[in-house]
């Protein structure tokens, strides 16, 4: 007897040692989890808000030397965070002077603050995360993050500074319960505590809790130590250091919370030991406690994820979905019972793959995860890509491979990022055409003005009035080409600011209106324009279309043929969805190869020939009309003339009676 109850008691002792080591296992797996879960979640809070700055950042630039409403473009959509107290601007003496709710009446100096100082010291462009402080400005708490504005000349202008609210922040790491001592922590590299659940208000600006620090923090990007500290005893911290940023994210339990419900167990049993039903009775409910507990947290992750902007899946090491949020539902457009009753991700990607969502050769589409889930191999490392789907949606898929097996993969829509990608590389190429047109073309007036007015000079010295008159008319000439140029330009950069004003508009009645305009001037002395529009009444901005309208007359008559004069027809041609304009000329015309460079800003193309202009006319024309959501094309023919159509589309015009009208100029 006393052999079995010595061999009972071995068995019971052993039995707690076991759970000790599988409650350690657990903590330390729900801990590096949760670290790599809101690592992630800091690396997209960070680069969301860094987007917004560097978006504005690229709109000032534009704006530096002229008068800019800083309120506006700050509160423009995109460019602000559910994590921002404020978006401020700082000039380069260190003054904050506007930030998003207007200019203060009272700049304030933050000379000493240093996200200022940072940037204005800096060699290079970077973002910068400052320590904790209370903002002069919001009177509130704030992490600052600032990037350096530099303007054309690469001279310092100041700084764009988004305060940053470690309470939202922090508020979000709430809804997890690591115990009465656990902790969710943000801290720089620096050492200094930015964010921290709980306990925010007692740590918040402060270094890491010495329960929690280790030189380990220093030496590796990802780990796991145990500390131990003689106020509050031994502590698990699970760490990773944020890619790219000065940040590191630290969850910490205290072991003896870890441990407290095994050595509860462990009592209970000895206490229970003379009695094998007893036994079996507790180890039975303390297995079901354990399977609620960890039943409660995983629904409290749960519910974090679903509110997360990307989507997110987890996939355990057997293939089966352990979460699916419904961000990654809509994004991927899932069935809604998958979110229900999550399937294994091979029949997710089965379904992906019948529903065309790869088209035919879905293995070279993604090659990698063709392996994982229908050749049973492993996911290796954190891979980020990018898909197109069918309806037009960009995807970055970011997949990182979990320490216990299986992966986290998470969706991000990132279709508004590419295109401003797209617009903003079109308009640096567009900037360097006008850097050429500045320094070539811009110069050629004002180098006339400048020999004409020497040669005025002498002529007046002479009392030679004929040929100073002929010098003014030169100077005047000059002058003007100057300043259609300069206003060309202007027109053109501004044309993408602000909304789209509309209002019903007699097209026929414009175009009188502009032929009349273009009357009786020596260029047009013996041209005519025949406007055969039928009364028309079209949904636009009368201002824009009268300029584009007036940019391809314009066109015709600098570019028509002196042997056959001027002669430009207005007419129009209905279709089913919509109505053609033409403005059909008889001039010179171009290859119809080339139509391809007639719209591209700052180009000049006749005959295959460079011609004087500002080559902003019919870039401008295409602007205006894609601006109304219309489009334009050309048909055109060395030595016979182009004929330049515009499809309005049914929804924005009203077509009458037919009304032909004939009008020579």
């Amino acid at each position: 007897m006393i052999a079995l109850l010595g061999l009972f008691w071995v068995a019971v002792e052993s039995n707690g040692q076991t759970e000790r080591r599988r409650d350690l296992e657990a903590a330390r797996a729900q801990t590096e989890n949760l670290a790599r879960a809101f690592e992630y979640h800091v690396q997209r809070v960070i680069e969301e808000i860094d987007n917004s700055v560097l978006a504005l950042r690229w709109r000032l630039t534009a704006a530096l030397d002229g008068e800019f409403d800083f309120h506006a473009l700050a509160r423009e959509p995109g460019l602000s965070s559910q994590f921002v107290n404020l978006i401020g601007l700082v000039d380069s003496d260190g003054f904050l002077r506007r930030t998003w709710n207007g200019n203060l009446l009272q700049p304030l100096d933050v000379r000493d603050r240093l996200h200022f100082t940072a940037q204005r010291d800096a060699t290079g462009d970077a973002l910068f995360i400052g320590p904790p402080l209370l903002g002069r400005s919001t009177n509130m708490w704030s992490v600052h993050l600032s990037r350096r504005i530099v303007d054309r000349a690469g001279q310092f202008r100041g700084t764009l500074v988004a305060s940053l609210d470690p309470l939202k922040l922090s508020n979000v790491y709430e809804s997890f319960d690591l115990g009465t001592s656990g902790a969710i922590t943000l801290v720089g590299e620096d050492m200094i505590v930015r964010a921290r659940a709980p306990g925010l208000v007692d740590f918040l600006g402060k270094p890491v809790p010495a329960s929690e620090f280790s030189s380990v923090l220093t030496s590796a990007r990802v780990g796991f130590y145990r500390t131990i500290d003689s106020k509050s005893g031994a502590r698990l911290v699970a760490y990773r250091h944020v890619p790219g940023l000065p940040l590191i994210v630290m969850v910490s339990k205290d072991e003896s919370e870890i441990f407290a419900s095994q050595t509860a167990a462990s009592r209970q049993d000895r206490i229970v030991a003379m009695s094998i039903t007893l036994v079996v009775i507790v180890l039975s409910g303390f297995a079901l406690g354990y399977k609620v507990r960890l039943n409660e947290k995983s629904i409290r992750f749960r519910t974090t994820l679903r509110h997360m902007n990307q989507g997110i899946m987890i996939v355990e090491a057997d293939g089966k979905l352990s979460l699916i949020n419904q961000q990654a539902i809509d994004l991927l457009e899932l069935p809604q019972e998958f979110l229900k009753n999550p399937p294994s991700y091979s029949e997710i990607f089965s379904y992906q793959l019948d529903s065309g969502e790869f088209g035919n050769k879905a293995e070279l589409v993604d090659s990698a995860l063709y392996d994982v889930v229908f050749n049973q191999k492993a996911v290796m490392a954190e891979t980020i890509s990018e898909r197109t789907r069918a309806n037009g949606v960009i995807l970055e898929i970011h997949t990182v491979p979990l320490p216990r097996g299986g992966f986290l993969r998470s969706f991000t829509d990132i279709t508004r990022r590419r295109k401003d990608e797209i617009t903003i590389r079109t308009q640096i190429a567009d900037l360097e055409r006008f850097a050429h047109l500045a320094s070539h073309d811009l110069q050629r007036p004002l180098r006339k003005i400048a020999s004409h007015t020497e040669m005025l000079r002498q002529s007046i010295l002479m009392d030679d009035h004929r040929e100073s008159g002929h010098y003014l008319d030169v100077i005047s000439a000059a002058a003007e080409r100057g300043r259609t140029m300069v206003a060309d330009l202007l027109r053109f950069s501004k044309l993408a600011d602000g909304d789209l004003k509309r209002d019903g508009v007699r097209l026929d009645t414009m175009l009188d209106a502009l032929i009349d305009d273009m009357r009786g001037g020596e260029a047009t002395r013996n041209a005519r324009f025949d406007n055969m529009l039928p009364v028309l009444t079209v949904n636009c901005n009368a201002s824009l279309v009268y300029q584009a309208f007036q940019n391809l007359l314009d066109n015709a008559v600098k570019y028509h043929d002196p042997e056959r004069g001027i002669a430009v027809r207005l007419f129009g041609e209905e279709r089913s969805d919509g109505y053609v304009i033409h403005v059909s000329d008889i001039g010179v015309g171009f290859d119809n190869a080339d139509k391809a460079l007639v719209f591209q800003s700052f180009r000049r193309l006749v005959d295959g020939k460079a011609v004087e202009g500002t080559g902003i006319g019919l870039s401008l024309v295409k602007a205006i009309v894609e601006k109304h959501g219309w489009t334009i094309d050309v048909d055109s023919q060395s030595g016979s003339g182009s004929d330049f159509f515009i499809f309005v589309p049914k929804i924005d015009l009203r077509p009458a009676a037919s009304a032909t009208k004939s009008v020579a100029a």
